[in-house]
């Protein structure tokens, strides 16, 4: 098992953009818990990141899944409000520097054909699509595309 709470102390000193992660977990009773949550239920195959506001409000949330031997898939959300503000790309790169702990070489995510904020800030990151599934999601009671994309982690 991999101590995840070790690895977020020495990534976030490196790292001068995850500072204020590092000091809200400090700081915070629900992302301490969390972290304890984790530590005691994680297999290494999968890991979870909460995103709080400085009320300590939840306002995110990464999933990875490790699904085979070197490959993961992702699923993220930033609640509308804080969208665009980079908690996205915050979260992103370190679920992206985690999977290099927990020896994967590839990560999936799915995502809607219409979100195209999304879609930038992943190909921005590096993913690159794979593949696209025409009406395969219902989203607003409408059927919509959805695409598959992935990243080789180096």
């Amino acid at each position: 098992m991999y101590d995840f709470a070790k690895f977020l102390e020495n990534f976030t000193a490196k790292n001068e953009d995850f500072y204020n992660i590092r000091e809200s977990i400090k700081n915070n009773t629900y992302a301490k818990h969390i972290i304890k949550m984790m530590e005691s239920q994680n297999d290494g195959n999968s890991l979870i990141l909460c995103a709080l506001n400085q009320k300590n409000e939840f306002i995110g949330f990464a999933v990875l899944l490790k699904t085979k031997q070197k490959e993961s898939e992702i699923d993220i959300y930033i609640h509308r409000n804080y969208r665009n503000k980079g908690i996205g790309q915050i979260i992103l790169k370190t679920i992206i520097e985690y999977t290099k702990y927990i020896n994967v070489d590839t990560i999936h995510l799915k995502v809607r054909k219409n979100n195209k904020k999304a879609i930038n800030l992943y190909q921005k990151i590096g993913f690159s699509q794979t593949k696209q599934i025409k009406n395969s999601i219902i989203f607003n009671k409408k059927l919509t595309d959805e695409i598959f994309m992935s990243l080789k982690i180096t």
